[in-house]
């Protein structure tokens, strides 16, 4: 179930965001690797932070993204990494198509705060950093 609506967000600009993110919840895409096999990308939401954990024969690793930023105009999530090797690396997500049942993720791990701040938002057909994927919420 979604916390809240992003349209019940206040407006935000580039220079201020909120204080916290708008949904919760577990969301997770499968995809298959040729010759390696099936792997399990799961994020799960809460207020301040977001628990990133990969499953799967080709890469495993799990970290806490904390908020940094959410701009609710853009959907940009600026989080900052947490353990699994992520410590200080900073993030940015963007979401589109969200629904109690799935969202449409970006995520790029980025050189630094300026660059999750100030990039632009991918464009629907990017390829870039596995491109936009359907995540599903798990019960």
């Amino acid at each position: 179930m979604l916390v809240g609506s992003l349209a019940a967000c206040s407006k935000s600009t580039k220079d201020s965001g909120e204080t916290k993110i708008p949904f919760s919840g577990v969301y997770s895409w499968e995809f298959e690797i040729p010759t390696m096999g099936k792997q399990l990308s799961v994020h799960k939401f809460y207020a301040d932070s977001i628990r990133f954990e990969m499953t799967g024969g080709a890469y495993t690793n799990s970290y806490l993204q904390k908020l940094v930023w959410y701009n609710a105009d853009e959907q940009r999530c600026v989080s900052v990494g947490e353990g699994g090797g992520k410590d200080g690396i900073y993030f940015v997500m963007f979401f589109k198509n969200v629904t109690p049942n799935a969202m449409t993720i970006y995520k790029k791990q980025c050189t630094n705060k300026e660059e999750a701040m100030t990039i632009a938002v991918p464009d629907a057909a990017t390829e870039a950093d596995h491109g936009w994927n359907v995540y599903y919420r798990q019960p």
